[in-house]
């Protein structure tokens, strides 16, 4: 295994192995979950990653989507022998409540917190409260290496059902010591975009900016007609940030413009 020990202080979890991928880091993740017994993964309906939904499909396990105020989880109310998977901060733009979501899934539901937008801002990625946590480190991340990614586990007995699964979790010898060095200012690189993402919001702060409370790099703003649509993207152009429309299941479901301020 790819034991990296100074991920602790970044996840607050005492397990941390290295993966090829954000995405073996998923896989690895809901193996366990199947090896713990557990049959049924529930979903945000919005604000997640792709995999979220393809993954369990592919282990048989059933798949619920769980109704959100755009990508935020409010209600839970999940059967027993279920995992649930979600993205802290929801489409990278706005943060959950990791403690409240624990609270509710306490000794049911296995929870897993894919972090690649929060890992190390202590403020909304709290390890104490997930049970395993996964992240990418590929471009346009906020641990931005261009490949790899991590597994935490807040318990060792995960660790353990993990042990078949996480043979393939090889990586290259090379991503310790990138993400040695990305890790040193990875607190600036987060300032950087909190700064940017505030300066947004108060630019456009006459429109629906979703969630705009909430901490996150991106910036979503919702729109009724195409005019405010067009200036939305006017001033996206103009102040150089690139920019997705949705619907997109990884922002969200309705028609608004993703200020996409992690790729900065």
């Amino acid at each position: 295994e790819n034991e990296f020990k100074k991920l602790a202080e970044f996840t607050g979890h005492d397990y941390n192995i290295l993966t090829p991928r954000g995405n073996a880091a998923i896989l690895i993740a809901l193996v366990i979950a199947k090896q713990l017994g557990k049959t049924k993964v529930y979903t945000p309906d919005q604000g997640g990653w792709f995999s979220f939904k393809t993954y369990p499909k592919i282990l048989g396990m059933d798949l619920e989507l769980i109704k959100t105020d755009n990508g935020i989880i409010e209600k839970l109310d999940l059967d027993e022998n279920s995992a649930l998977i979600y993205a802290q901060p929801a489409g990278y733009f706005a943060a959950q409540d990791m403690k409240d979501i624990y609270n509710k899934c306490k000794n049911k539901t296995l929870v897993i917190a894919d972090v690649s937008g929060s890992v190390s801002d202590k403020e909304i990625c709290k390890g104490e409260f997930a049970d395993i946590m996964v992240g990418s480190f590929s471009e346009w991340k906020p641990i931005n290496i261009g490949y790899g990614g991590f597994i935490s586990f807040k318990d060792k007995k995960y660790l353990e059902a993990g042990k078949e699964i996480l043979t393939i979790s090889k990586t290259s010898p090379h991503l310790e010591k990138e993400l040695e060095d990305k890790l040193k200012t990875i607190n600036e690189r987060y300032k950087f975009f909190y700064n940017q993402a505030k300066t947004v919001k108060k630019d456009l702060s006459k429109y629906n900016i979703l969630h705009a409370n909430k901490k996150g790099i991106n910036v979503v703003i919702a729109f009724d007609s195409e005019k405010e649509k067009k200036e939305i993207i006017d001033y996206c152009n103009k102040q150089k940030f690139e920019h997705t429309l949705c619907p997109r299941y990884i922002r969200v479901n309705r028609q608004a413009v993703s200020i996409e301020v992690k790729r900065l």
